[in-house]
């Protein structure tokens, strides 16, 4: 029984380094091929900025974060969240709608990956455009992604958090991608006590809205 643990647990963890880490590394290779054409200061901060994501990342798996030594979120982190993501899918129009003005005491890089696990499932299922809102009030997060993808059949709703569930749609095939990226959402919204709504039309896109609890 404690063998099987170990093995579940390396599976994790496994699990976790190929998904989380395939952002920021991405990022790092549309960068590295930008700065070859031509130099610009901005994409130098977008490279340290994922270098230090990725340094989380590795801290994250060697210990456990506590109220002392998380990064908190600032209210500039969530222009920087969806300015690299523009970078790495030029192609993709992100509409960021910001009216947080406080830092908040949410761990950045939990949050990061919760918007970028969120839009990323949007552009891998057909998007053009997309769109964030990030409010708060004085004890709540609120955090709405919407687009204009191919969207979800509402039988599927129940189990697109599941892990390594892919939405049976008829591109399925051509979908990159293993299935953890919804799961790891729905993981870190229920360790802050959040909750999480989905609200979708086929051919006409998907929302999701994310609430999460805080004391000030």
């Amino acid at each position: 029984m404690k063998h099987q643990k170990q093995i579940e647990f390396l599976h994790s963890v496994v699990d976790t380094i190929s998904h989380e880490f395939k952002t920021p590394i991405a990022t790092l290779k549309v960068a590295s091929k930008a700065l070859k054409k031509n130099f610009n200061p901005d994409t130098l901060l977008l490279i340290d900025r994922q270098i230090i994501r990725l340094e989380k990342l590795m801290h994250q798996l060697h210990e456990d974060e506590t109220e002392e030594n998380i990064d908190k979120i600032d209210s500039e982190d969530w222009d920087f969240f969806i300015k690299d993501l523009a970078f790495t899918y030029p192609e993709i129009q992100f509409n960021l709608e910001n009216k947080i003005a406080q830092q908040l005491p949410f761990d950045k890089n939990l949050i990061e990956t919760i918007i970028k696990n969120l839009c990323e499932n949007s552009v891998k299922y057909g998007a053009s455009t997309i769109k964030i809102i990030v409010e708060n009030t004085q004890h709540h997060l609120s955090i709405e992604i919407s687009d204009n993808g191919q969207g979800i059949d509402k039988k599927e709703w129940k189990n697109i958090f599941e892990k390594f569930y892919r939405i049976q749609s008829n591109n399925i095939h051509n979908t990159k991608g293993l299935g953890l990226g919804l799961y790891f959402v729905k993981k870190i919204i229920k360790s802050y006590k959040g909750t999480i709504e989905v609200d979708s039309i086929i051919k006409e896109g998907t929302t999701f809205k994310i609430h999460l609890p805080y004391e000030s």
